[in-house]
């Protein structure tokens, strides 16, 4: 019973830090679309866009893999500092070899991008790059002990000093290239002090020049299955961002990242629920001959309940996108509204996913996965290719949306098949009442601003009718109980 409660705390405690880390990201990149203009904002989005892309290579799987290992090797101390010493050996090698591309290529990509200023915040990004995927894999460290207070400390503090330092440029007004190098130095600086708690702990140092092939060979080739999913992931969502910038100017380049960056904010439900089902569906997978009754009633209720709040969500944005991005961004960022409204709806694809890949890897089939991927993957390069140099943005949300959303039907269809689903009448009766429901509810929030003439910049006017907004949605949904407490409770069960 202790041991399960320390499982509750540790899942609280790192579910926190994750929401943190995200949400100081977003109030940072908010903060500084208000103090910069969009064509010199768009250099600290698009540098997080290289960060992402070069860290995948420096981190090359390893931070998954040591806490894979660590955690598999926690009670035997002599094994757990010759793991992290092995493992920083590489990282560190992955990283400056990634850190260094990133420093000496700055400069190619100004030219190629005409951005002034881009190569210098590039090099800084380089910096940050190298000391922040070392102190990552610390942190991965941390997690693979299950010290997961000293995980949650180190990452809490480097996020609220990231954010302390755009707080102060209010004041202090410097360009963005400097913001991003007292980033590097405050992570030189954790970096520092992280070092010095590895070596009294586990003796970092002393180990770090005794090699051990076969331990190295067990790491590598675990990490570079590791690896390969997350490029194609990366490849599929951000990497058309990099073509797009060769055709659109950087005004325009910051409209997509903060579009884009709505579209990351509002994943969120869709990964808590995610957290919530992939356990219990791996479980009922590798059970299937006793569990078999339950993989049709927890395939249903992802529909049924996640489609349940995704839907009020992606209409609610649709109509609304216009007024967030001015409230939030400002006027000059109105822009952006028109190509969130483009891209909402990929939110329902992206829950329906749920059933598709995760089941899949639950089965055991994690090549099937790749391939999946892998198809997916060229295929949004290939359309970014086609679309983007006649589309611009619009052909860069659709390079995204397509593929993704063939690669997440074709994965529900095989789980479907393969374990012989069927997705029943009544979920599909509860999706339709879910797009009914909310397209009613914009309609009777249409009839109230043109009756009292409401002026929807006003910020206390946009939250009542918000408000209203999702009254409305549940009150036909409750009155039809298409959703029941009975049935929650039963859901609630299913992943107790």
């Amino acid at each position: 019973m202790k041991s399960k409660g320390k499982a509750v705390n540790n899942l609280i405690l790192t579910s926190i830090t994750e929401l943190y880390g995200f949400s100081s990201n977003i109030l940072i990149i908010i903060l500084l679309s208000q103090m910069f203009p969009p064509n010199i904002f768009v250099l600290y989005p698009f540098s997080t866009a290289f960060l992402l892309f070069f860290l995948i290579f420096a981190n090359f799987g390893l931070n998954t893999t040591i806490i894979q290992k660590l955690s598999a090797s926690k009670e035997k101390k002599l094994i757990v500092n010759k793991l992290i010493s092995e493992g920083f050996k590489w990282e560190l090698l992955f990283t400056m070899i990634a850190s260094l591309t990133l420093f000496f290529t700055a400069e190619t990509f100004e030219i190629i991008y005409g951005m002034p200023n881009l190569s210098l915040v590039l090099k800084f990004t380089s910096l940050y790059l190298f000391f922040f995927n070392l102190i990552h894999y610390f942190e991965s460290s941390f997690q693979g002990l299950w010290n997961f207070k000293l995980y949650s400390l180190s990452s809490i503090i480097l996020n609220s000093i990231k954010l302390i330092i755009v707080l102060l440029n209010s004041i202090t007004k410097f360009p963005i290239y400097i913001i991003i190098a007292l980033f590097s130095l405050t992570a030189l600086i954790h970096f520092f002090f992280i070092i010095v708690l590895m070596q009294i702990k586990y003796k970092l140092i002393s180990n770090l020049f005794k090699f051990d092939l076969e331990l190295a060979k067990d790491l590598l080739v675990f990490t570079f299955y590791v690896f390969l999913p997350v490029l194609l992931m990366y490849l599929i969502s951000n990497f058309n961002q990099f073509i797009l910038a060769f055709y659109i100017p950087p005004t325009d380049l910051a409209y997509y990242f903060i579009a884009f960056m709505f579209i990351q904010v509002l994943y969120i439900p869709i990964f808590i629920f995610i957290r919530l089902v992939i356990p219990y569906a791996s479980h009922y997978m590798q059970k299937k001959e006793e569990k078999m009754k339950y993989i049709p009633i927890l395939y249903n209720s992802i529909f049924k309940y996640g489609l349940l709040i995704v839907i009020p969500i992606s209409f609610y944005i649709f109509y609304f996108s216009d007024h967030l991005v001015i409230l939030i961004f400002g006027v000059e960022y109105y822009q952006a509204s028109i190509y969130l409204k483009v891209y909402i709806f990929y939110l329902i694809f992206k829950m329906i996913s749920v059933a598709g890949e995760p089941f899949i890897l639950a089965s055991g089939k994690p090549k099937l996965v790749f391939k999946i991927n892998s198809l997916a993957a060229f295929f949004t390069i290939i359309m970014s290719f086609l679309l983007i140099p006649h589309y611009f943005i619009y052909g860069a949300i659709i390079s995204i949306i397509v593929p993704h959303s063939i690669a997440i039907l074709f994965s529900i269809y095989l789980v479907k098949k393969e374990n012989q689903i069927k997705i029943e009448s009544k979920t599909i009766k509860s999706i339709l009442i879910y797009v009914l429901s909310s397209i009613c509810s914009l309609l009777f929030l249409l009839l109230i601003i043109a009756l009292f003439k409401l002026d929807l910049s006003i910020l206390i006017f946009l939250i009542i009718l918000s408000g209203i907004y999702y009254l409305m949605y549940f009150f036909p949904i409750i009155l039809s109980r298409t959703i029941t407490i009975t049935e929650i409770k039963e859901f609630i069960d299913l992943v107790k």
